[in-house]
């Protein structure tokens, strides 16, 4: 019985030993993952960071541009409130330019037709007059 026990103590001792060296790659293999895992959490977490300020700032940025483009709009309505001033000053002045050629015109076809009753003095100032007015 002696060498039965030292038989079956023979035959398991060679396993015994390729036992631990799968369970020490079974342990070196499961605390790099472990390892891996703290990694990846840590790098995540600095990454969701930066995520997180990125969208702040870009939230920021578009509130700003809402602001800008809300006032580029009222400004854009300033310029066209001024614009539609100046377009109605001009159509006036244009208006008044008309009536004032009008009357020029007018006031030349008068002279002329009385300017051969004025005495020659008169007839020539009036003539340069005349003159002036049709430049």
């Amino acid at each position: 019985m002696k060498y039965f026990y030292i038989f079956i103590f023979a035959a398991v001792l060679p396993f015994q030993c390729f036992a631990k060296e799968p369970l020490n790659n079974l342990m070196e293999t499961w605390l790099n993952l472990e390892s891996q895992k703290g990694k990846l959490q840590y790098d995540w977490n600095s990454r969701r960071e930066q995520l997180e300020q990125s969208i702040h700032l870009f939230s920021t940025e578009e509130a700003a541009l809402k602001t800008r483009l809300k006032n580029s709009k009222l400004d854009k309505s300033d310029v066209e409130k001024l614009r539609l001033e100046l377009t109605t000053k001009q159509e006036n002045l244009e208006k008044e330019q008309l009536e004032v050629d009008e009357f020029i015109q007018q006031s030349i076809y008068f002279i002329q037709s009385i300017i051969f009753r004025l005495p020659p003095p008169l007839e020539k100032m009036w003539r340069d007059k005349i003159r002036l007015l049709n430049q």
